[in-house]
């Protein structure tokens, strides 16, 4: 099973602490390989348990010209009110499978994440391989969290030509964007045929167009990840990926930190103190 998550070259460390953390709780711990993309080169060792070193790639991904340009249009475009989340390491998990061409399927766990269960709970998801993999979160749907609040209005009134003319440069309709669950784009399972390289430019670069024209979309990546392969989608429980409510933390299964509170930064907070166990096992 092959796990991996991008971030800049001075957190490196916090990923370790995250495959850790799969690593202590699986099943079938021969069979986890865990990779890494990052910014840069320059970057200090972290210590990695002598358990999964040898299970551990890190890789420097590096966007081409076209992929900077797209990157660029997408940042002047997207984050219109979450700036804090804007970074090119967002946007490298687009390029896993362009850093490591031999990989085929894979699991995406952000950076801010604890696994707590055996991750391969969910290997039937994993093989389901045609499938693009996501973790139902409530009952709200694309169209309720993707599109943005001055936007939104548009579908159920008089004039529709706005929502027509968007649903159809998406190649989709207003049933199935109204139907279906969104999901946090912190933990999903692709294959690379969901991030083919040329599907992924043009798809990418239509989104860029509908914003410029409609400044219609919410978040970033987020909006990204909600709107591709619609129709090849299996959805496992919300436990796969939540936020660490005190209430059921004990029977949540990823643990996501997703907001601007990280646990690394205030040790003295209960609710990050399952984050800091891990930290400790290695440390």
């Amino acid at each position: 099973m092959n796990i991996y998550s991008c971030v800049d070259s001075k957190n490196i460390d916090k990923l370790i602490v995250l495959f850790y953390s799969c690593f202590i709780n699986c099943s079938k711990k021969d069979n986890l390989n865990f990779f890494i993309l990052t910014d840069s080169n320059d970057y200090d060792i972290p210590r990695i348990p002598l358990d999964i070193i040898d299970n551990v790639t890190i890789k420097t991904v590096e966007f081409n010209d076209r992929w900077m340009t797209l990157l660029n249009d997408f940042n002047n475009n997207f984050y219109q009110d979450c700036s804090w989340c804007k970074s090119n390491m967002n946007f490298s998990r687009f390029l896993f499978f362009k850093v490591f061409p031999d990989i085929d399927r894979a699991i995406y766990l952000d950076w801010d994440m604890i696994v707590t269960a055996d991750i391969y709970d969910i290997e039937y998801a994993y093989n389901s391989t045609n499938d693009m993999v996501i973790s139902r979160i409530n009952e709200r749907s694309i169209y309720q969290n993707i599109f943005n609040a001055s936007f939104k209005g548009n579908l159920y009134s008089k004039n529709t030509l706005k929502i027509k003319s968007v649903l159809e440069q998406l190649n989709t309709n207003s049933k199935k964007i109204c139907t279906l669950s969104h999901f946090c784009a912190g933990f999903f399972i692709v294959s690379s045929i969901h991030f083919e390289e040329l599907y992924l430019i043009d798809f990418i670069q239509n989104l860029i167009n509908i914003q410029e024209k409609y400044r219609c979309f919410n978040f970033g990546t987020q909006a990204v990840m909600n709107l591709m392969h619609l129709d090849n989608r299996l959805y496992v429980s919300k436990l796969w990926n939540y936020t660490p409510d005190p209430h059921i933390i004990d029977t949540i299964k990823i643990i996501h930190w997703n907001g601007k509170d990280k646990p690394w930064t205030d040790k003295d907070n209960k609710r990050n103190s399952i984050w800091w166990k891990y930290y400790d096992l290695i440390h």
